[in-house]
């Protein structure tokens, strides 16, 4: 199912209030939704509102809400300025959950080319009809925007690797240079070179902002403005389209994005109607001088479901003349994986045998601490008699010292009363 949601400013948003807001929605979508969707409505102006030198925000995220993971295509562009003065921007989301994506296996790129964003927004506040959106699949073609900003059709395949291993990539770009439009057709022919069942898990954004990422979704590729400071980001891939950037390494996806592989991918059925793909557009871009040097070659390891056809066959030439060795290898590794186990095991065995001896002594000792603490109880049972004793034995010396005088006392009031009678 497929979910929509416009946000602009308006004097009247579905909620009743003037200002930023939603003012269309589908039918029935949640609150918790649409709050998700319209977090991602943010936008930064860079030149003067309506002017046409701002760029646009072509952007697909990951967002899990009520327990189920969700995908958002959205399109965040300049609208000039709104009824009262200020700078608006117009923010169309397509709200896509996980089962759906199959009848739309040219990935989010490719969605984000046809014509189902609006533009603008001067209607009143109200619900969108459901829209049934099924395209067709992209298979993987030469990658002719990363050749004509580039110089090397190769780095579309850098990227489809990078974005395959789940790896971030920045792309800094010029607003002068380089239009949305440009960005987004360089995205889309980087994931057509990626396997069906990868190219929904990649996120990007034609003009990244730190507020269209969360602490567990994040967005892959970036493409960020020169000069700005989400472009400085550690152990990232950073990709200078200002600058030819000469040959790129070399591996099975850079051929495939020169042209030189041929990748085969099964297309799932698209049920119901189809629509044709508009091809991109080749636009003369003023490229700046200077070249940026490519990183050391070599080849670079892939994992790609699917069959790969060389056009040339010295590679498959060398396998066949030596299989020998990939033989002695693989027979080397389960050797050397038995020794390992097998020392494993034994040790196991070893430390069981020790503990099993050492188990009486264990006992032993638990059996004299056990009569120690014992022993040390009775001595503390006589202990506490003897303290007794010898307090009653304080008591009866108290006593004794203090009877003499007691008799002297005794003795003092007999003469008394006795000399009382004579008188």
């Amino acid at each position: 199912m497929i979910q929509e949601l416009i946000s602009t400013s308006s004097p009247r948003c579905l909620n009743g209030n003037a200002g930023f807001g939603i003012v269309a929605q589908t039918r029935g979508m949640a609150p918790n939704v649409c709050l998700v969707a319209d977090s991602l409505s943010g936008y930064t102006h860079i030149a003067v509102p309506g002017s046409g030198r701002n760029p646009t925000v072509y952007l697909h995220a990951l967002r899990r809400t009520g327990g189920a993971t969700r995908h958002i295509v959205s399109r965040i562009a300049d609208s000039g300025n709104d009824y009262s003065g200020r700078s608006n921007r117009i923010a169309h989301h397509l709200v896509i959950e996980e089962g759906y994506v199959r009848n739309l296996p040219g990935g989010p790129a490719d969605l984000a080319t046809q014509n189902i964003f609006r533009l603008n927004w001067n209607d009143n506040p109200g619900e969108l009809p459901s829209r049934d959106l099924r395209f067709p699949d992209v298979p993987p073609k030469k990658c002719l925007h990363w050749e004509q900003i580039t110089g090397d059709a190769g780095w579309g395949g850098i990227v489809a690797e990078h974005t395959e291993k789940g790896n971030p990539i920045n792309i800094v770009f010029s607003p002068e240079q380089h239009k949305s439009e440009h960005l987004l057709a360089l995205i889309g022919e980087a994931l057509a070179l990626l396997p069906l069942s990868v190219r929904w898990r990649v996120t990007f954004s034609t003009y990244y902002m730190k507020a269209q990422e969360t602490s567990t979704d994040a967005i892959q590729i970036r493409c960020c403005l020169a000069g700005s400071e989400e472009r400085q980001t550690p152990h990232t891939l950073v990709l200078d389209l200002r600058q030819r950037m000469g040959a790129a390494p070399v591996g099975i996806y850079v051929a495939s994005a020169r042209g030189a592989v041929k990748q085969p991918l099964e297309t799932p059925p698209v049920v119901g109607q189809t629509h044709n793909v508009p091809s991109a557009v080749s636009v003369p871009v003023n490229l700046a001088s200077g070249g940026l040097k490519p990183k050391k070659r070599g080849r670079i390891g892939l994992n790609y479901s699917g069959d790969v056809t060389f056009e040339t066959t010295e590679e498959h030439g060398w396998w066949k003349k030596n299989w020998w060795i990939v033989v002695a290898l693989a027979l080397i590794l389960l050797i050397v994986g038995g020794i390992l186990i097998y020392q494993a095991l034994n040790s196991k065995s070893q430390s069981e045998e020790q503990s099993e001896a050492l188990r009486p002594l264990i006992e032993e000792q638990h059996v004299a601490v056990t009569l120690e603490l014992q022993d040390m109880k009775k001595k503390m049972e006589m202990l506490e008699n003897e303290i007794a004793e010898l307090k009653n034995e304080i008591k009866g010396s108290r006593r004794s010292l203090l009877e003499p005088f007691l008799q002297f006392g005794r003795e003092i009031g007999q003469l008394y009363r006795s000399s009382g009678k004579v008188r």
